[in-house]
């Protein structure tokens, strides 16, 4: 692994998109993201397929593999002590605690800031966030954009692109998800790389566009559920005995 966040320990609690969104764009960055899930149901964002809420594509979960990329996953059941025990033991280890667990699910886990920092003060978290709509707003917003939508109306996109190709500023055409697919701008740039998740099944994800010494970030495949778990405990020190003991507990996957 390399990469500018390169020696980096992120420990994630988190579910769905919003926060392993995040997560996914560090371990782009060379973070090692160690994704913490439910040993048996792991993140609900895993059940979209089965359930027939999402199509897989080729075999592709796309709502995983997208917030999910170049992380390691790890089963613990956070409900059980022995669960609870061994992510405090990660996040002795740890950098950065990401979680977007409600308050409520958050004191019934212990995994509040003072609880984190209890074990480890040095550790910077994202907890629980929230984006306010603030009153604070242009004055005349809607009559600008009234204004500019009949000014930009008065020609089309491609008289558009050539009276503005040489502008100072950044500007560019609203675009649909298809349209971007093919944009030169994008392939050029390595925001659209191809991946391979095994048999040959090779698949498309959105990269981060930030860029280090203009390299595109080497993106990896989302982990199956729990595939990092003994790995990463026994790279904490736990015994093969040890490991054993917390399946049998249904503490661990």
């Amino acid at each position: 692994m390399s990469g500018v966040l390169h020696g980096v320990r992120v420990l994630e609690v988190a579910q769905w998109w919003f926060v392993p969104a995040a997560g996914a764009v560090l371990a782009d960055w060379g973070a090692d993201v160690i994704k913490i899930e439910h040993p048996t149901s792991g993140d609900p964002q895993r059940g979209l397929v089965t359930s027939g809420l999402v199509p897989p594509t080729g075999g592709v979960n796309f709502m995983v593999e997208q917030p999910n990329r170049g992380k390691r996953s790890v089963g613990l059941d956070l409900g059980r002590p022995a669960g609870r025990d061994l992510l405090y033991r990660l996040v002795e280890t740890a950098d950065v605690f990401l979680t977007n667990f409600l308050p409520a699910a958050r004191r019934r886990l212990a995994i509040e800031v003072d609880d984190i920092r209890r074990v480890n003060p040095k550790i910077n978290l994202l907890a629980d966030p929230r984006f306010a709509d603030g009153p604070a707003r242009f004055a005349h917003r809607a009559e600008c954009v009234c204004e500019l939508d009949t000014i930009f109306a008065t020609r089309t996109l491609a008289e558009w692109r050539a009276a503005l190709a040489d502008a100072e500023g950044v500007w560019a055409p609203m675009q649909t998800v298809r349209e971007l697919a093919d944009d030169p701008q994008a392939v050029a740039n390595g925001y659209l790389p191809e991946m391979e998740r095994g048999h040959g099944t090779r698949f498309t994800l959105v990269a981060s566009p930030v860029q280090f010494d203009e390299t595109a970030p080497a993106l990896r495949p989302a982990p199956d559920l729990g595939q990092d778990t003994e790995e990463v405990l026994l790279a904490l020190g736990l015994s093969w005995e040890e490991i054993a003991a917390a399946k049998e507990a249904g503490a661990v996957s």
